[in-house]
């Protein structure tokens, strides 16, 4: 069951749930409200792709992205166009830290769905025990280039209380993803 405002802001207050840096107006009636931070990577240039076939079942699925996209770095006031039919991960400003009793999920922003934001594609789930900035995977359905400024409310997170805690806390390969 998602937490409440009260709940977040005691779990807040209790310093078992972390959210760094934390402006208190980012917490809603029950979610967290998540801005986007200044580094992105450019997924599939598509001059790097055309003819490129892999499957994801077993290939080296992070090489394959490395190998075909683009590091970009926001400076404050910067914008990216994200063209219709493009793909860019993105790393929230927030470092969000989990108890081992706590999820979370990752939702998009209604307005930005309107105008064909998808902000995640697969991947809502935030286990517990996850400390670090949360990486988003935005794709831009829309017919619109949309621009993406470091500081914007990107994506919202909800809170969810487990019935106990977990034995195995989250320690998988984006625990220390930078």
């Amino acid at each position: 069951m998602p937490l409440s405002d009260l709940e977040i802001w005691a779990e807040i207050h209790a310093n078992r749930l972390q959210i760094v840096p934390l402006d208190e107006e980012r917490v809603k009636a029950h979610t967290i409200d998540l801005r986007l931070g200044n580094h992105l990577l450019l997924l599939f240039k598509r001059e790097d792709v055309r003819g490129t076939v892999i499957n994801p079942q077993i290939a080296d699925v992070m090489s394959v992205v490395k190998r075909h996209s683009e590091e970009i770095t926001l400076s404050e006031g910067q914008v990216f166009p994200l063209e219709p039919g493009r793909l860019v991960l993105a790393k929230t400003l927030e470092r969000v830290a989990l108890p081992h009793y706590l999820a979370a999920r990752v939702e998009g922003k209604s307005g930005f769905a309107r105008v064909g934001l998808q902000t995640h594609v697969t991947a809502p789930i935030i286990h517990p025990g996850f400390d670090n900035v949360i990486t988003l995977e935005l794709i831009n359905n829309g017919p619109f280039d949309l621009l993406l400024a470091p500081g914007m409310d990107i994506a919202q997170l909800v809170i969810e209380r487990l019935g106990s805690p977990v034995i195995n806390p989250y320690q998988g390969r984006f625990q220390s993803q930078q």
